[in-house]
């Protein structure tokens, strides 16, 4: 079994890119034994690898960019993952696009957004081929409710652009999907993803840009993969009310008043009384980095999570 393994990234001289993963095959997520990908153009990176036949893992696996000087620039993308368990006797193509750490859309897939402020998911019960060619995944953290994700495109089976009856993507871990039979004459094809309000029945509107393209099939037995990053909107992006506060600025009849984490329940009740959605706390960790002068700078916070002893609530 062959995985040929494709990633949109625009390079500059002396970059390389490689790939790793959680197996052996993949250097069991050893970064120093990655392997490295062949340039293709200016926008594509490569490398094929054999698995053997029976290999029904689930993969997961990552992009690491390598400078000249020996730096590293890790992929954003942490939900690189396929399920080789449901495929047999198939050789694969994964296409993926770079997700840079520092995109804002990261932020809405913490815990934070998808537990608690942003809206639900909206559940889709979408029909796929048994028989495919094609999966497509995206991501699009800021839908608002009743909204989902739907794909058009050029060809017959990509529903000819009719935007009346699009293929609806169905949420599944983070990403939308859906699957699609290509036969071997609707080349070349491009397709675009779309805004679908679901109790109108309609599309809202296309992604901005241009449209994407897909590259030609090259074995009868061979499934495609796309990882589409993120949808091409021009949406608003989530906004919140909120309160920053030192820990030792916090205030309660029992407390010693210096601040102690019990009071910040106290503060949790207060926050939502008054509609506020976040706290923000400066800070609750252990500054001790340097052991001099410098250690009493409170924004220098060296660990997010060993809380202070100070904040203990003696009794």
């Amino acid at each position: 079994m062959t995985i040929h393994f494709f990633i949109k990234y625009k390079t500059h001289f002396g970059q390389s890119i490689f790939l790793s993963g959680n197996n052996s095959y993949l250097g069991d997520n050893d970064p120093s034994i990655a392997l490295a990908l062949s340039y293709l153009n200016e926008e594509m990176w490569s490398v094929s690898v054999e698995f053997p036949d029976d290999f029904d893992d689930l993969l997961l696996y990552e992009y690491i960019v390598r400078n000249e000087d020996g730096s590293e620039i890790y992929d954003g993308e942490e939900n690189r993952s396929i399920d080789f368990s449901l495929f047999k006797g198939k050789n694969f193509k994964i296409i993926d696009t770079w997700v840079s750490s520092g995109n804002i859309g990261n932020v809405f897939f913490t815990r934070a957004f998808i537990d608690v402020l942003l809206p639900p998911v909206a559940k889709i019960k979408s029909s796929h081929p048994k028989k495919f060619t094609h999966e497509f995944r995206v991501k699009a953290p800021l839908l608002q409710p009743g909204e989902t994700i739907c794909l058009c495109g050029s060809t017959q089976n990509l529903r000819s652009w009719d935007i009346e009856d699009p293929i609806i993507l169905t949420p599944v871990n983070n990403w939308f999907s859906t699957k699609v039979h290509l036969e071997d004459n609707e080349w070349p094809a491009s397709y675009k993803y779309g805004i679908y309000n679901l109790s109108g029945k309609k599309m809202i509107h296309f992604e901005n840009g241009e449209n994407r393209r897909l590259p030609r099939r090259e074995q009868e037995s061979e499934i495609t993969f796309l990882h589409d990053g993120f949808v091409n909107f021009d949406t608003f992006l989530w906004k919140g009310a909120g309160v920053l506060i030192p820990v030792f600025s916090l205030r309660s009849k029992k407390s010693f008043g210096v601040g102690e984490f019990t009071d910040l329940k106290l503060l949790i009740d207060w926050a939502k009384v008054t509609g506020l959605q976040i706290i923000q706390l400066l800070p609750v960790n252990d500054t001790t980095a340097h052991k001099n002068h410098l250690d009493s700078y409170p924004y220098a916070a060296i660990s997010a999570f060993a809380l202070h002893p100070i904040y203990i609530n003696l009794e």
